[in-house]
């Protein structure tokens, strides 16, 4: 037997062989749990816009969509974000809008949520539910269509009305209610000083 051998044992070979074979998969573990948790870590933003009175998180990876003043499609009491597939960057799975509106005391919030679903009816048909948002009282409305969802909230602040809907496929439902929710959570009304409502403009 040679002198390495003696230093070495074939015992010793072989519990070296387990360890650098455990160091490498685990090695190979973390590396694929890093990218899980890389890929499903929820980070947000805050979203605040003095003209329509709100504050909103949101993920981060919802963009804001920017619509030019020029384009019929343009509705200044309106502010939306698509939401894309974080597994496929060519589709989106949805939107969220928010509207904010002058508060109307002779529309209660079954009005304001059929005025905004008047174009949409093949979402009519669902579950409505009152609840108490810390922003003012709301209705939630969820409908669905055969490939689409629309869970939308009619809310009265104290100063303004607003509308927070999520649109989305439904294959995708259970997973983005609940971020959703997060974020109808976050919501806040900015509400302005006396002496700014009346200079503002009607």
């Amino acid at each position: 037997m040679s002198a390495e051998q003696r230093r070495f044992p074939a015992g010793r070979y072989f519990c070296l062989a387990i360890m650098i074979s455990f160091a490498l998969t685990l090695t190979g573990c973390q590396s694929t749990l890093l990218k899980k948790v890389q890929m499903n870590e929820f980070s947000e933003e805050l979203y605040i816009d003095a003209k329509l009175n709100f504050a909103i998180k949101h993920p981060v990876n919802w963009n804001r969509v920017k619509i030019p003043v020029s384009s019929p499609q343009f509705k200044a009491d309106s502010v939306r974000w698509q939401i894309e597939n974080p597994h496929k960057q060519t589709d989106n799975v949805g939107s969220m809008l928010i509207q904010s509106l002058p508060a109307n005391n002779k529309a209660g919030l079954p009005d304001l949520l059929s005025h905004f679903l008047a174009d949409k009816p093949e979402l009519k048909s669902g579950q409505a539910e009152y609840f108490e948002h810390p922003a003012g009282s709301a209705l939630k409305f969820l409908g669905r269509d055969v490939d689409r969802g629309r869970l939308t909230i009619a809310l009265k602040g104290q100063q303004r009305d607003f509308i927070i809907s999520l649109d989305y496929p439904n294959n995708r439902f259970d997973e983005l209610l609940p971020v959703f929710k997060d974020s109808v959570a976050s919501f806040s009304e900015l509400l302005r000083a006396d002496s700014d409502l009346q200079s503002s403009p009607k």
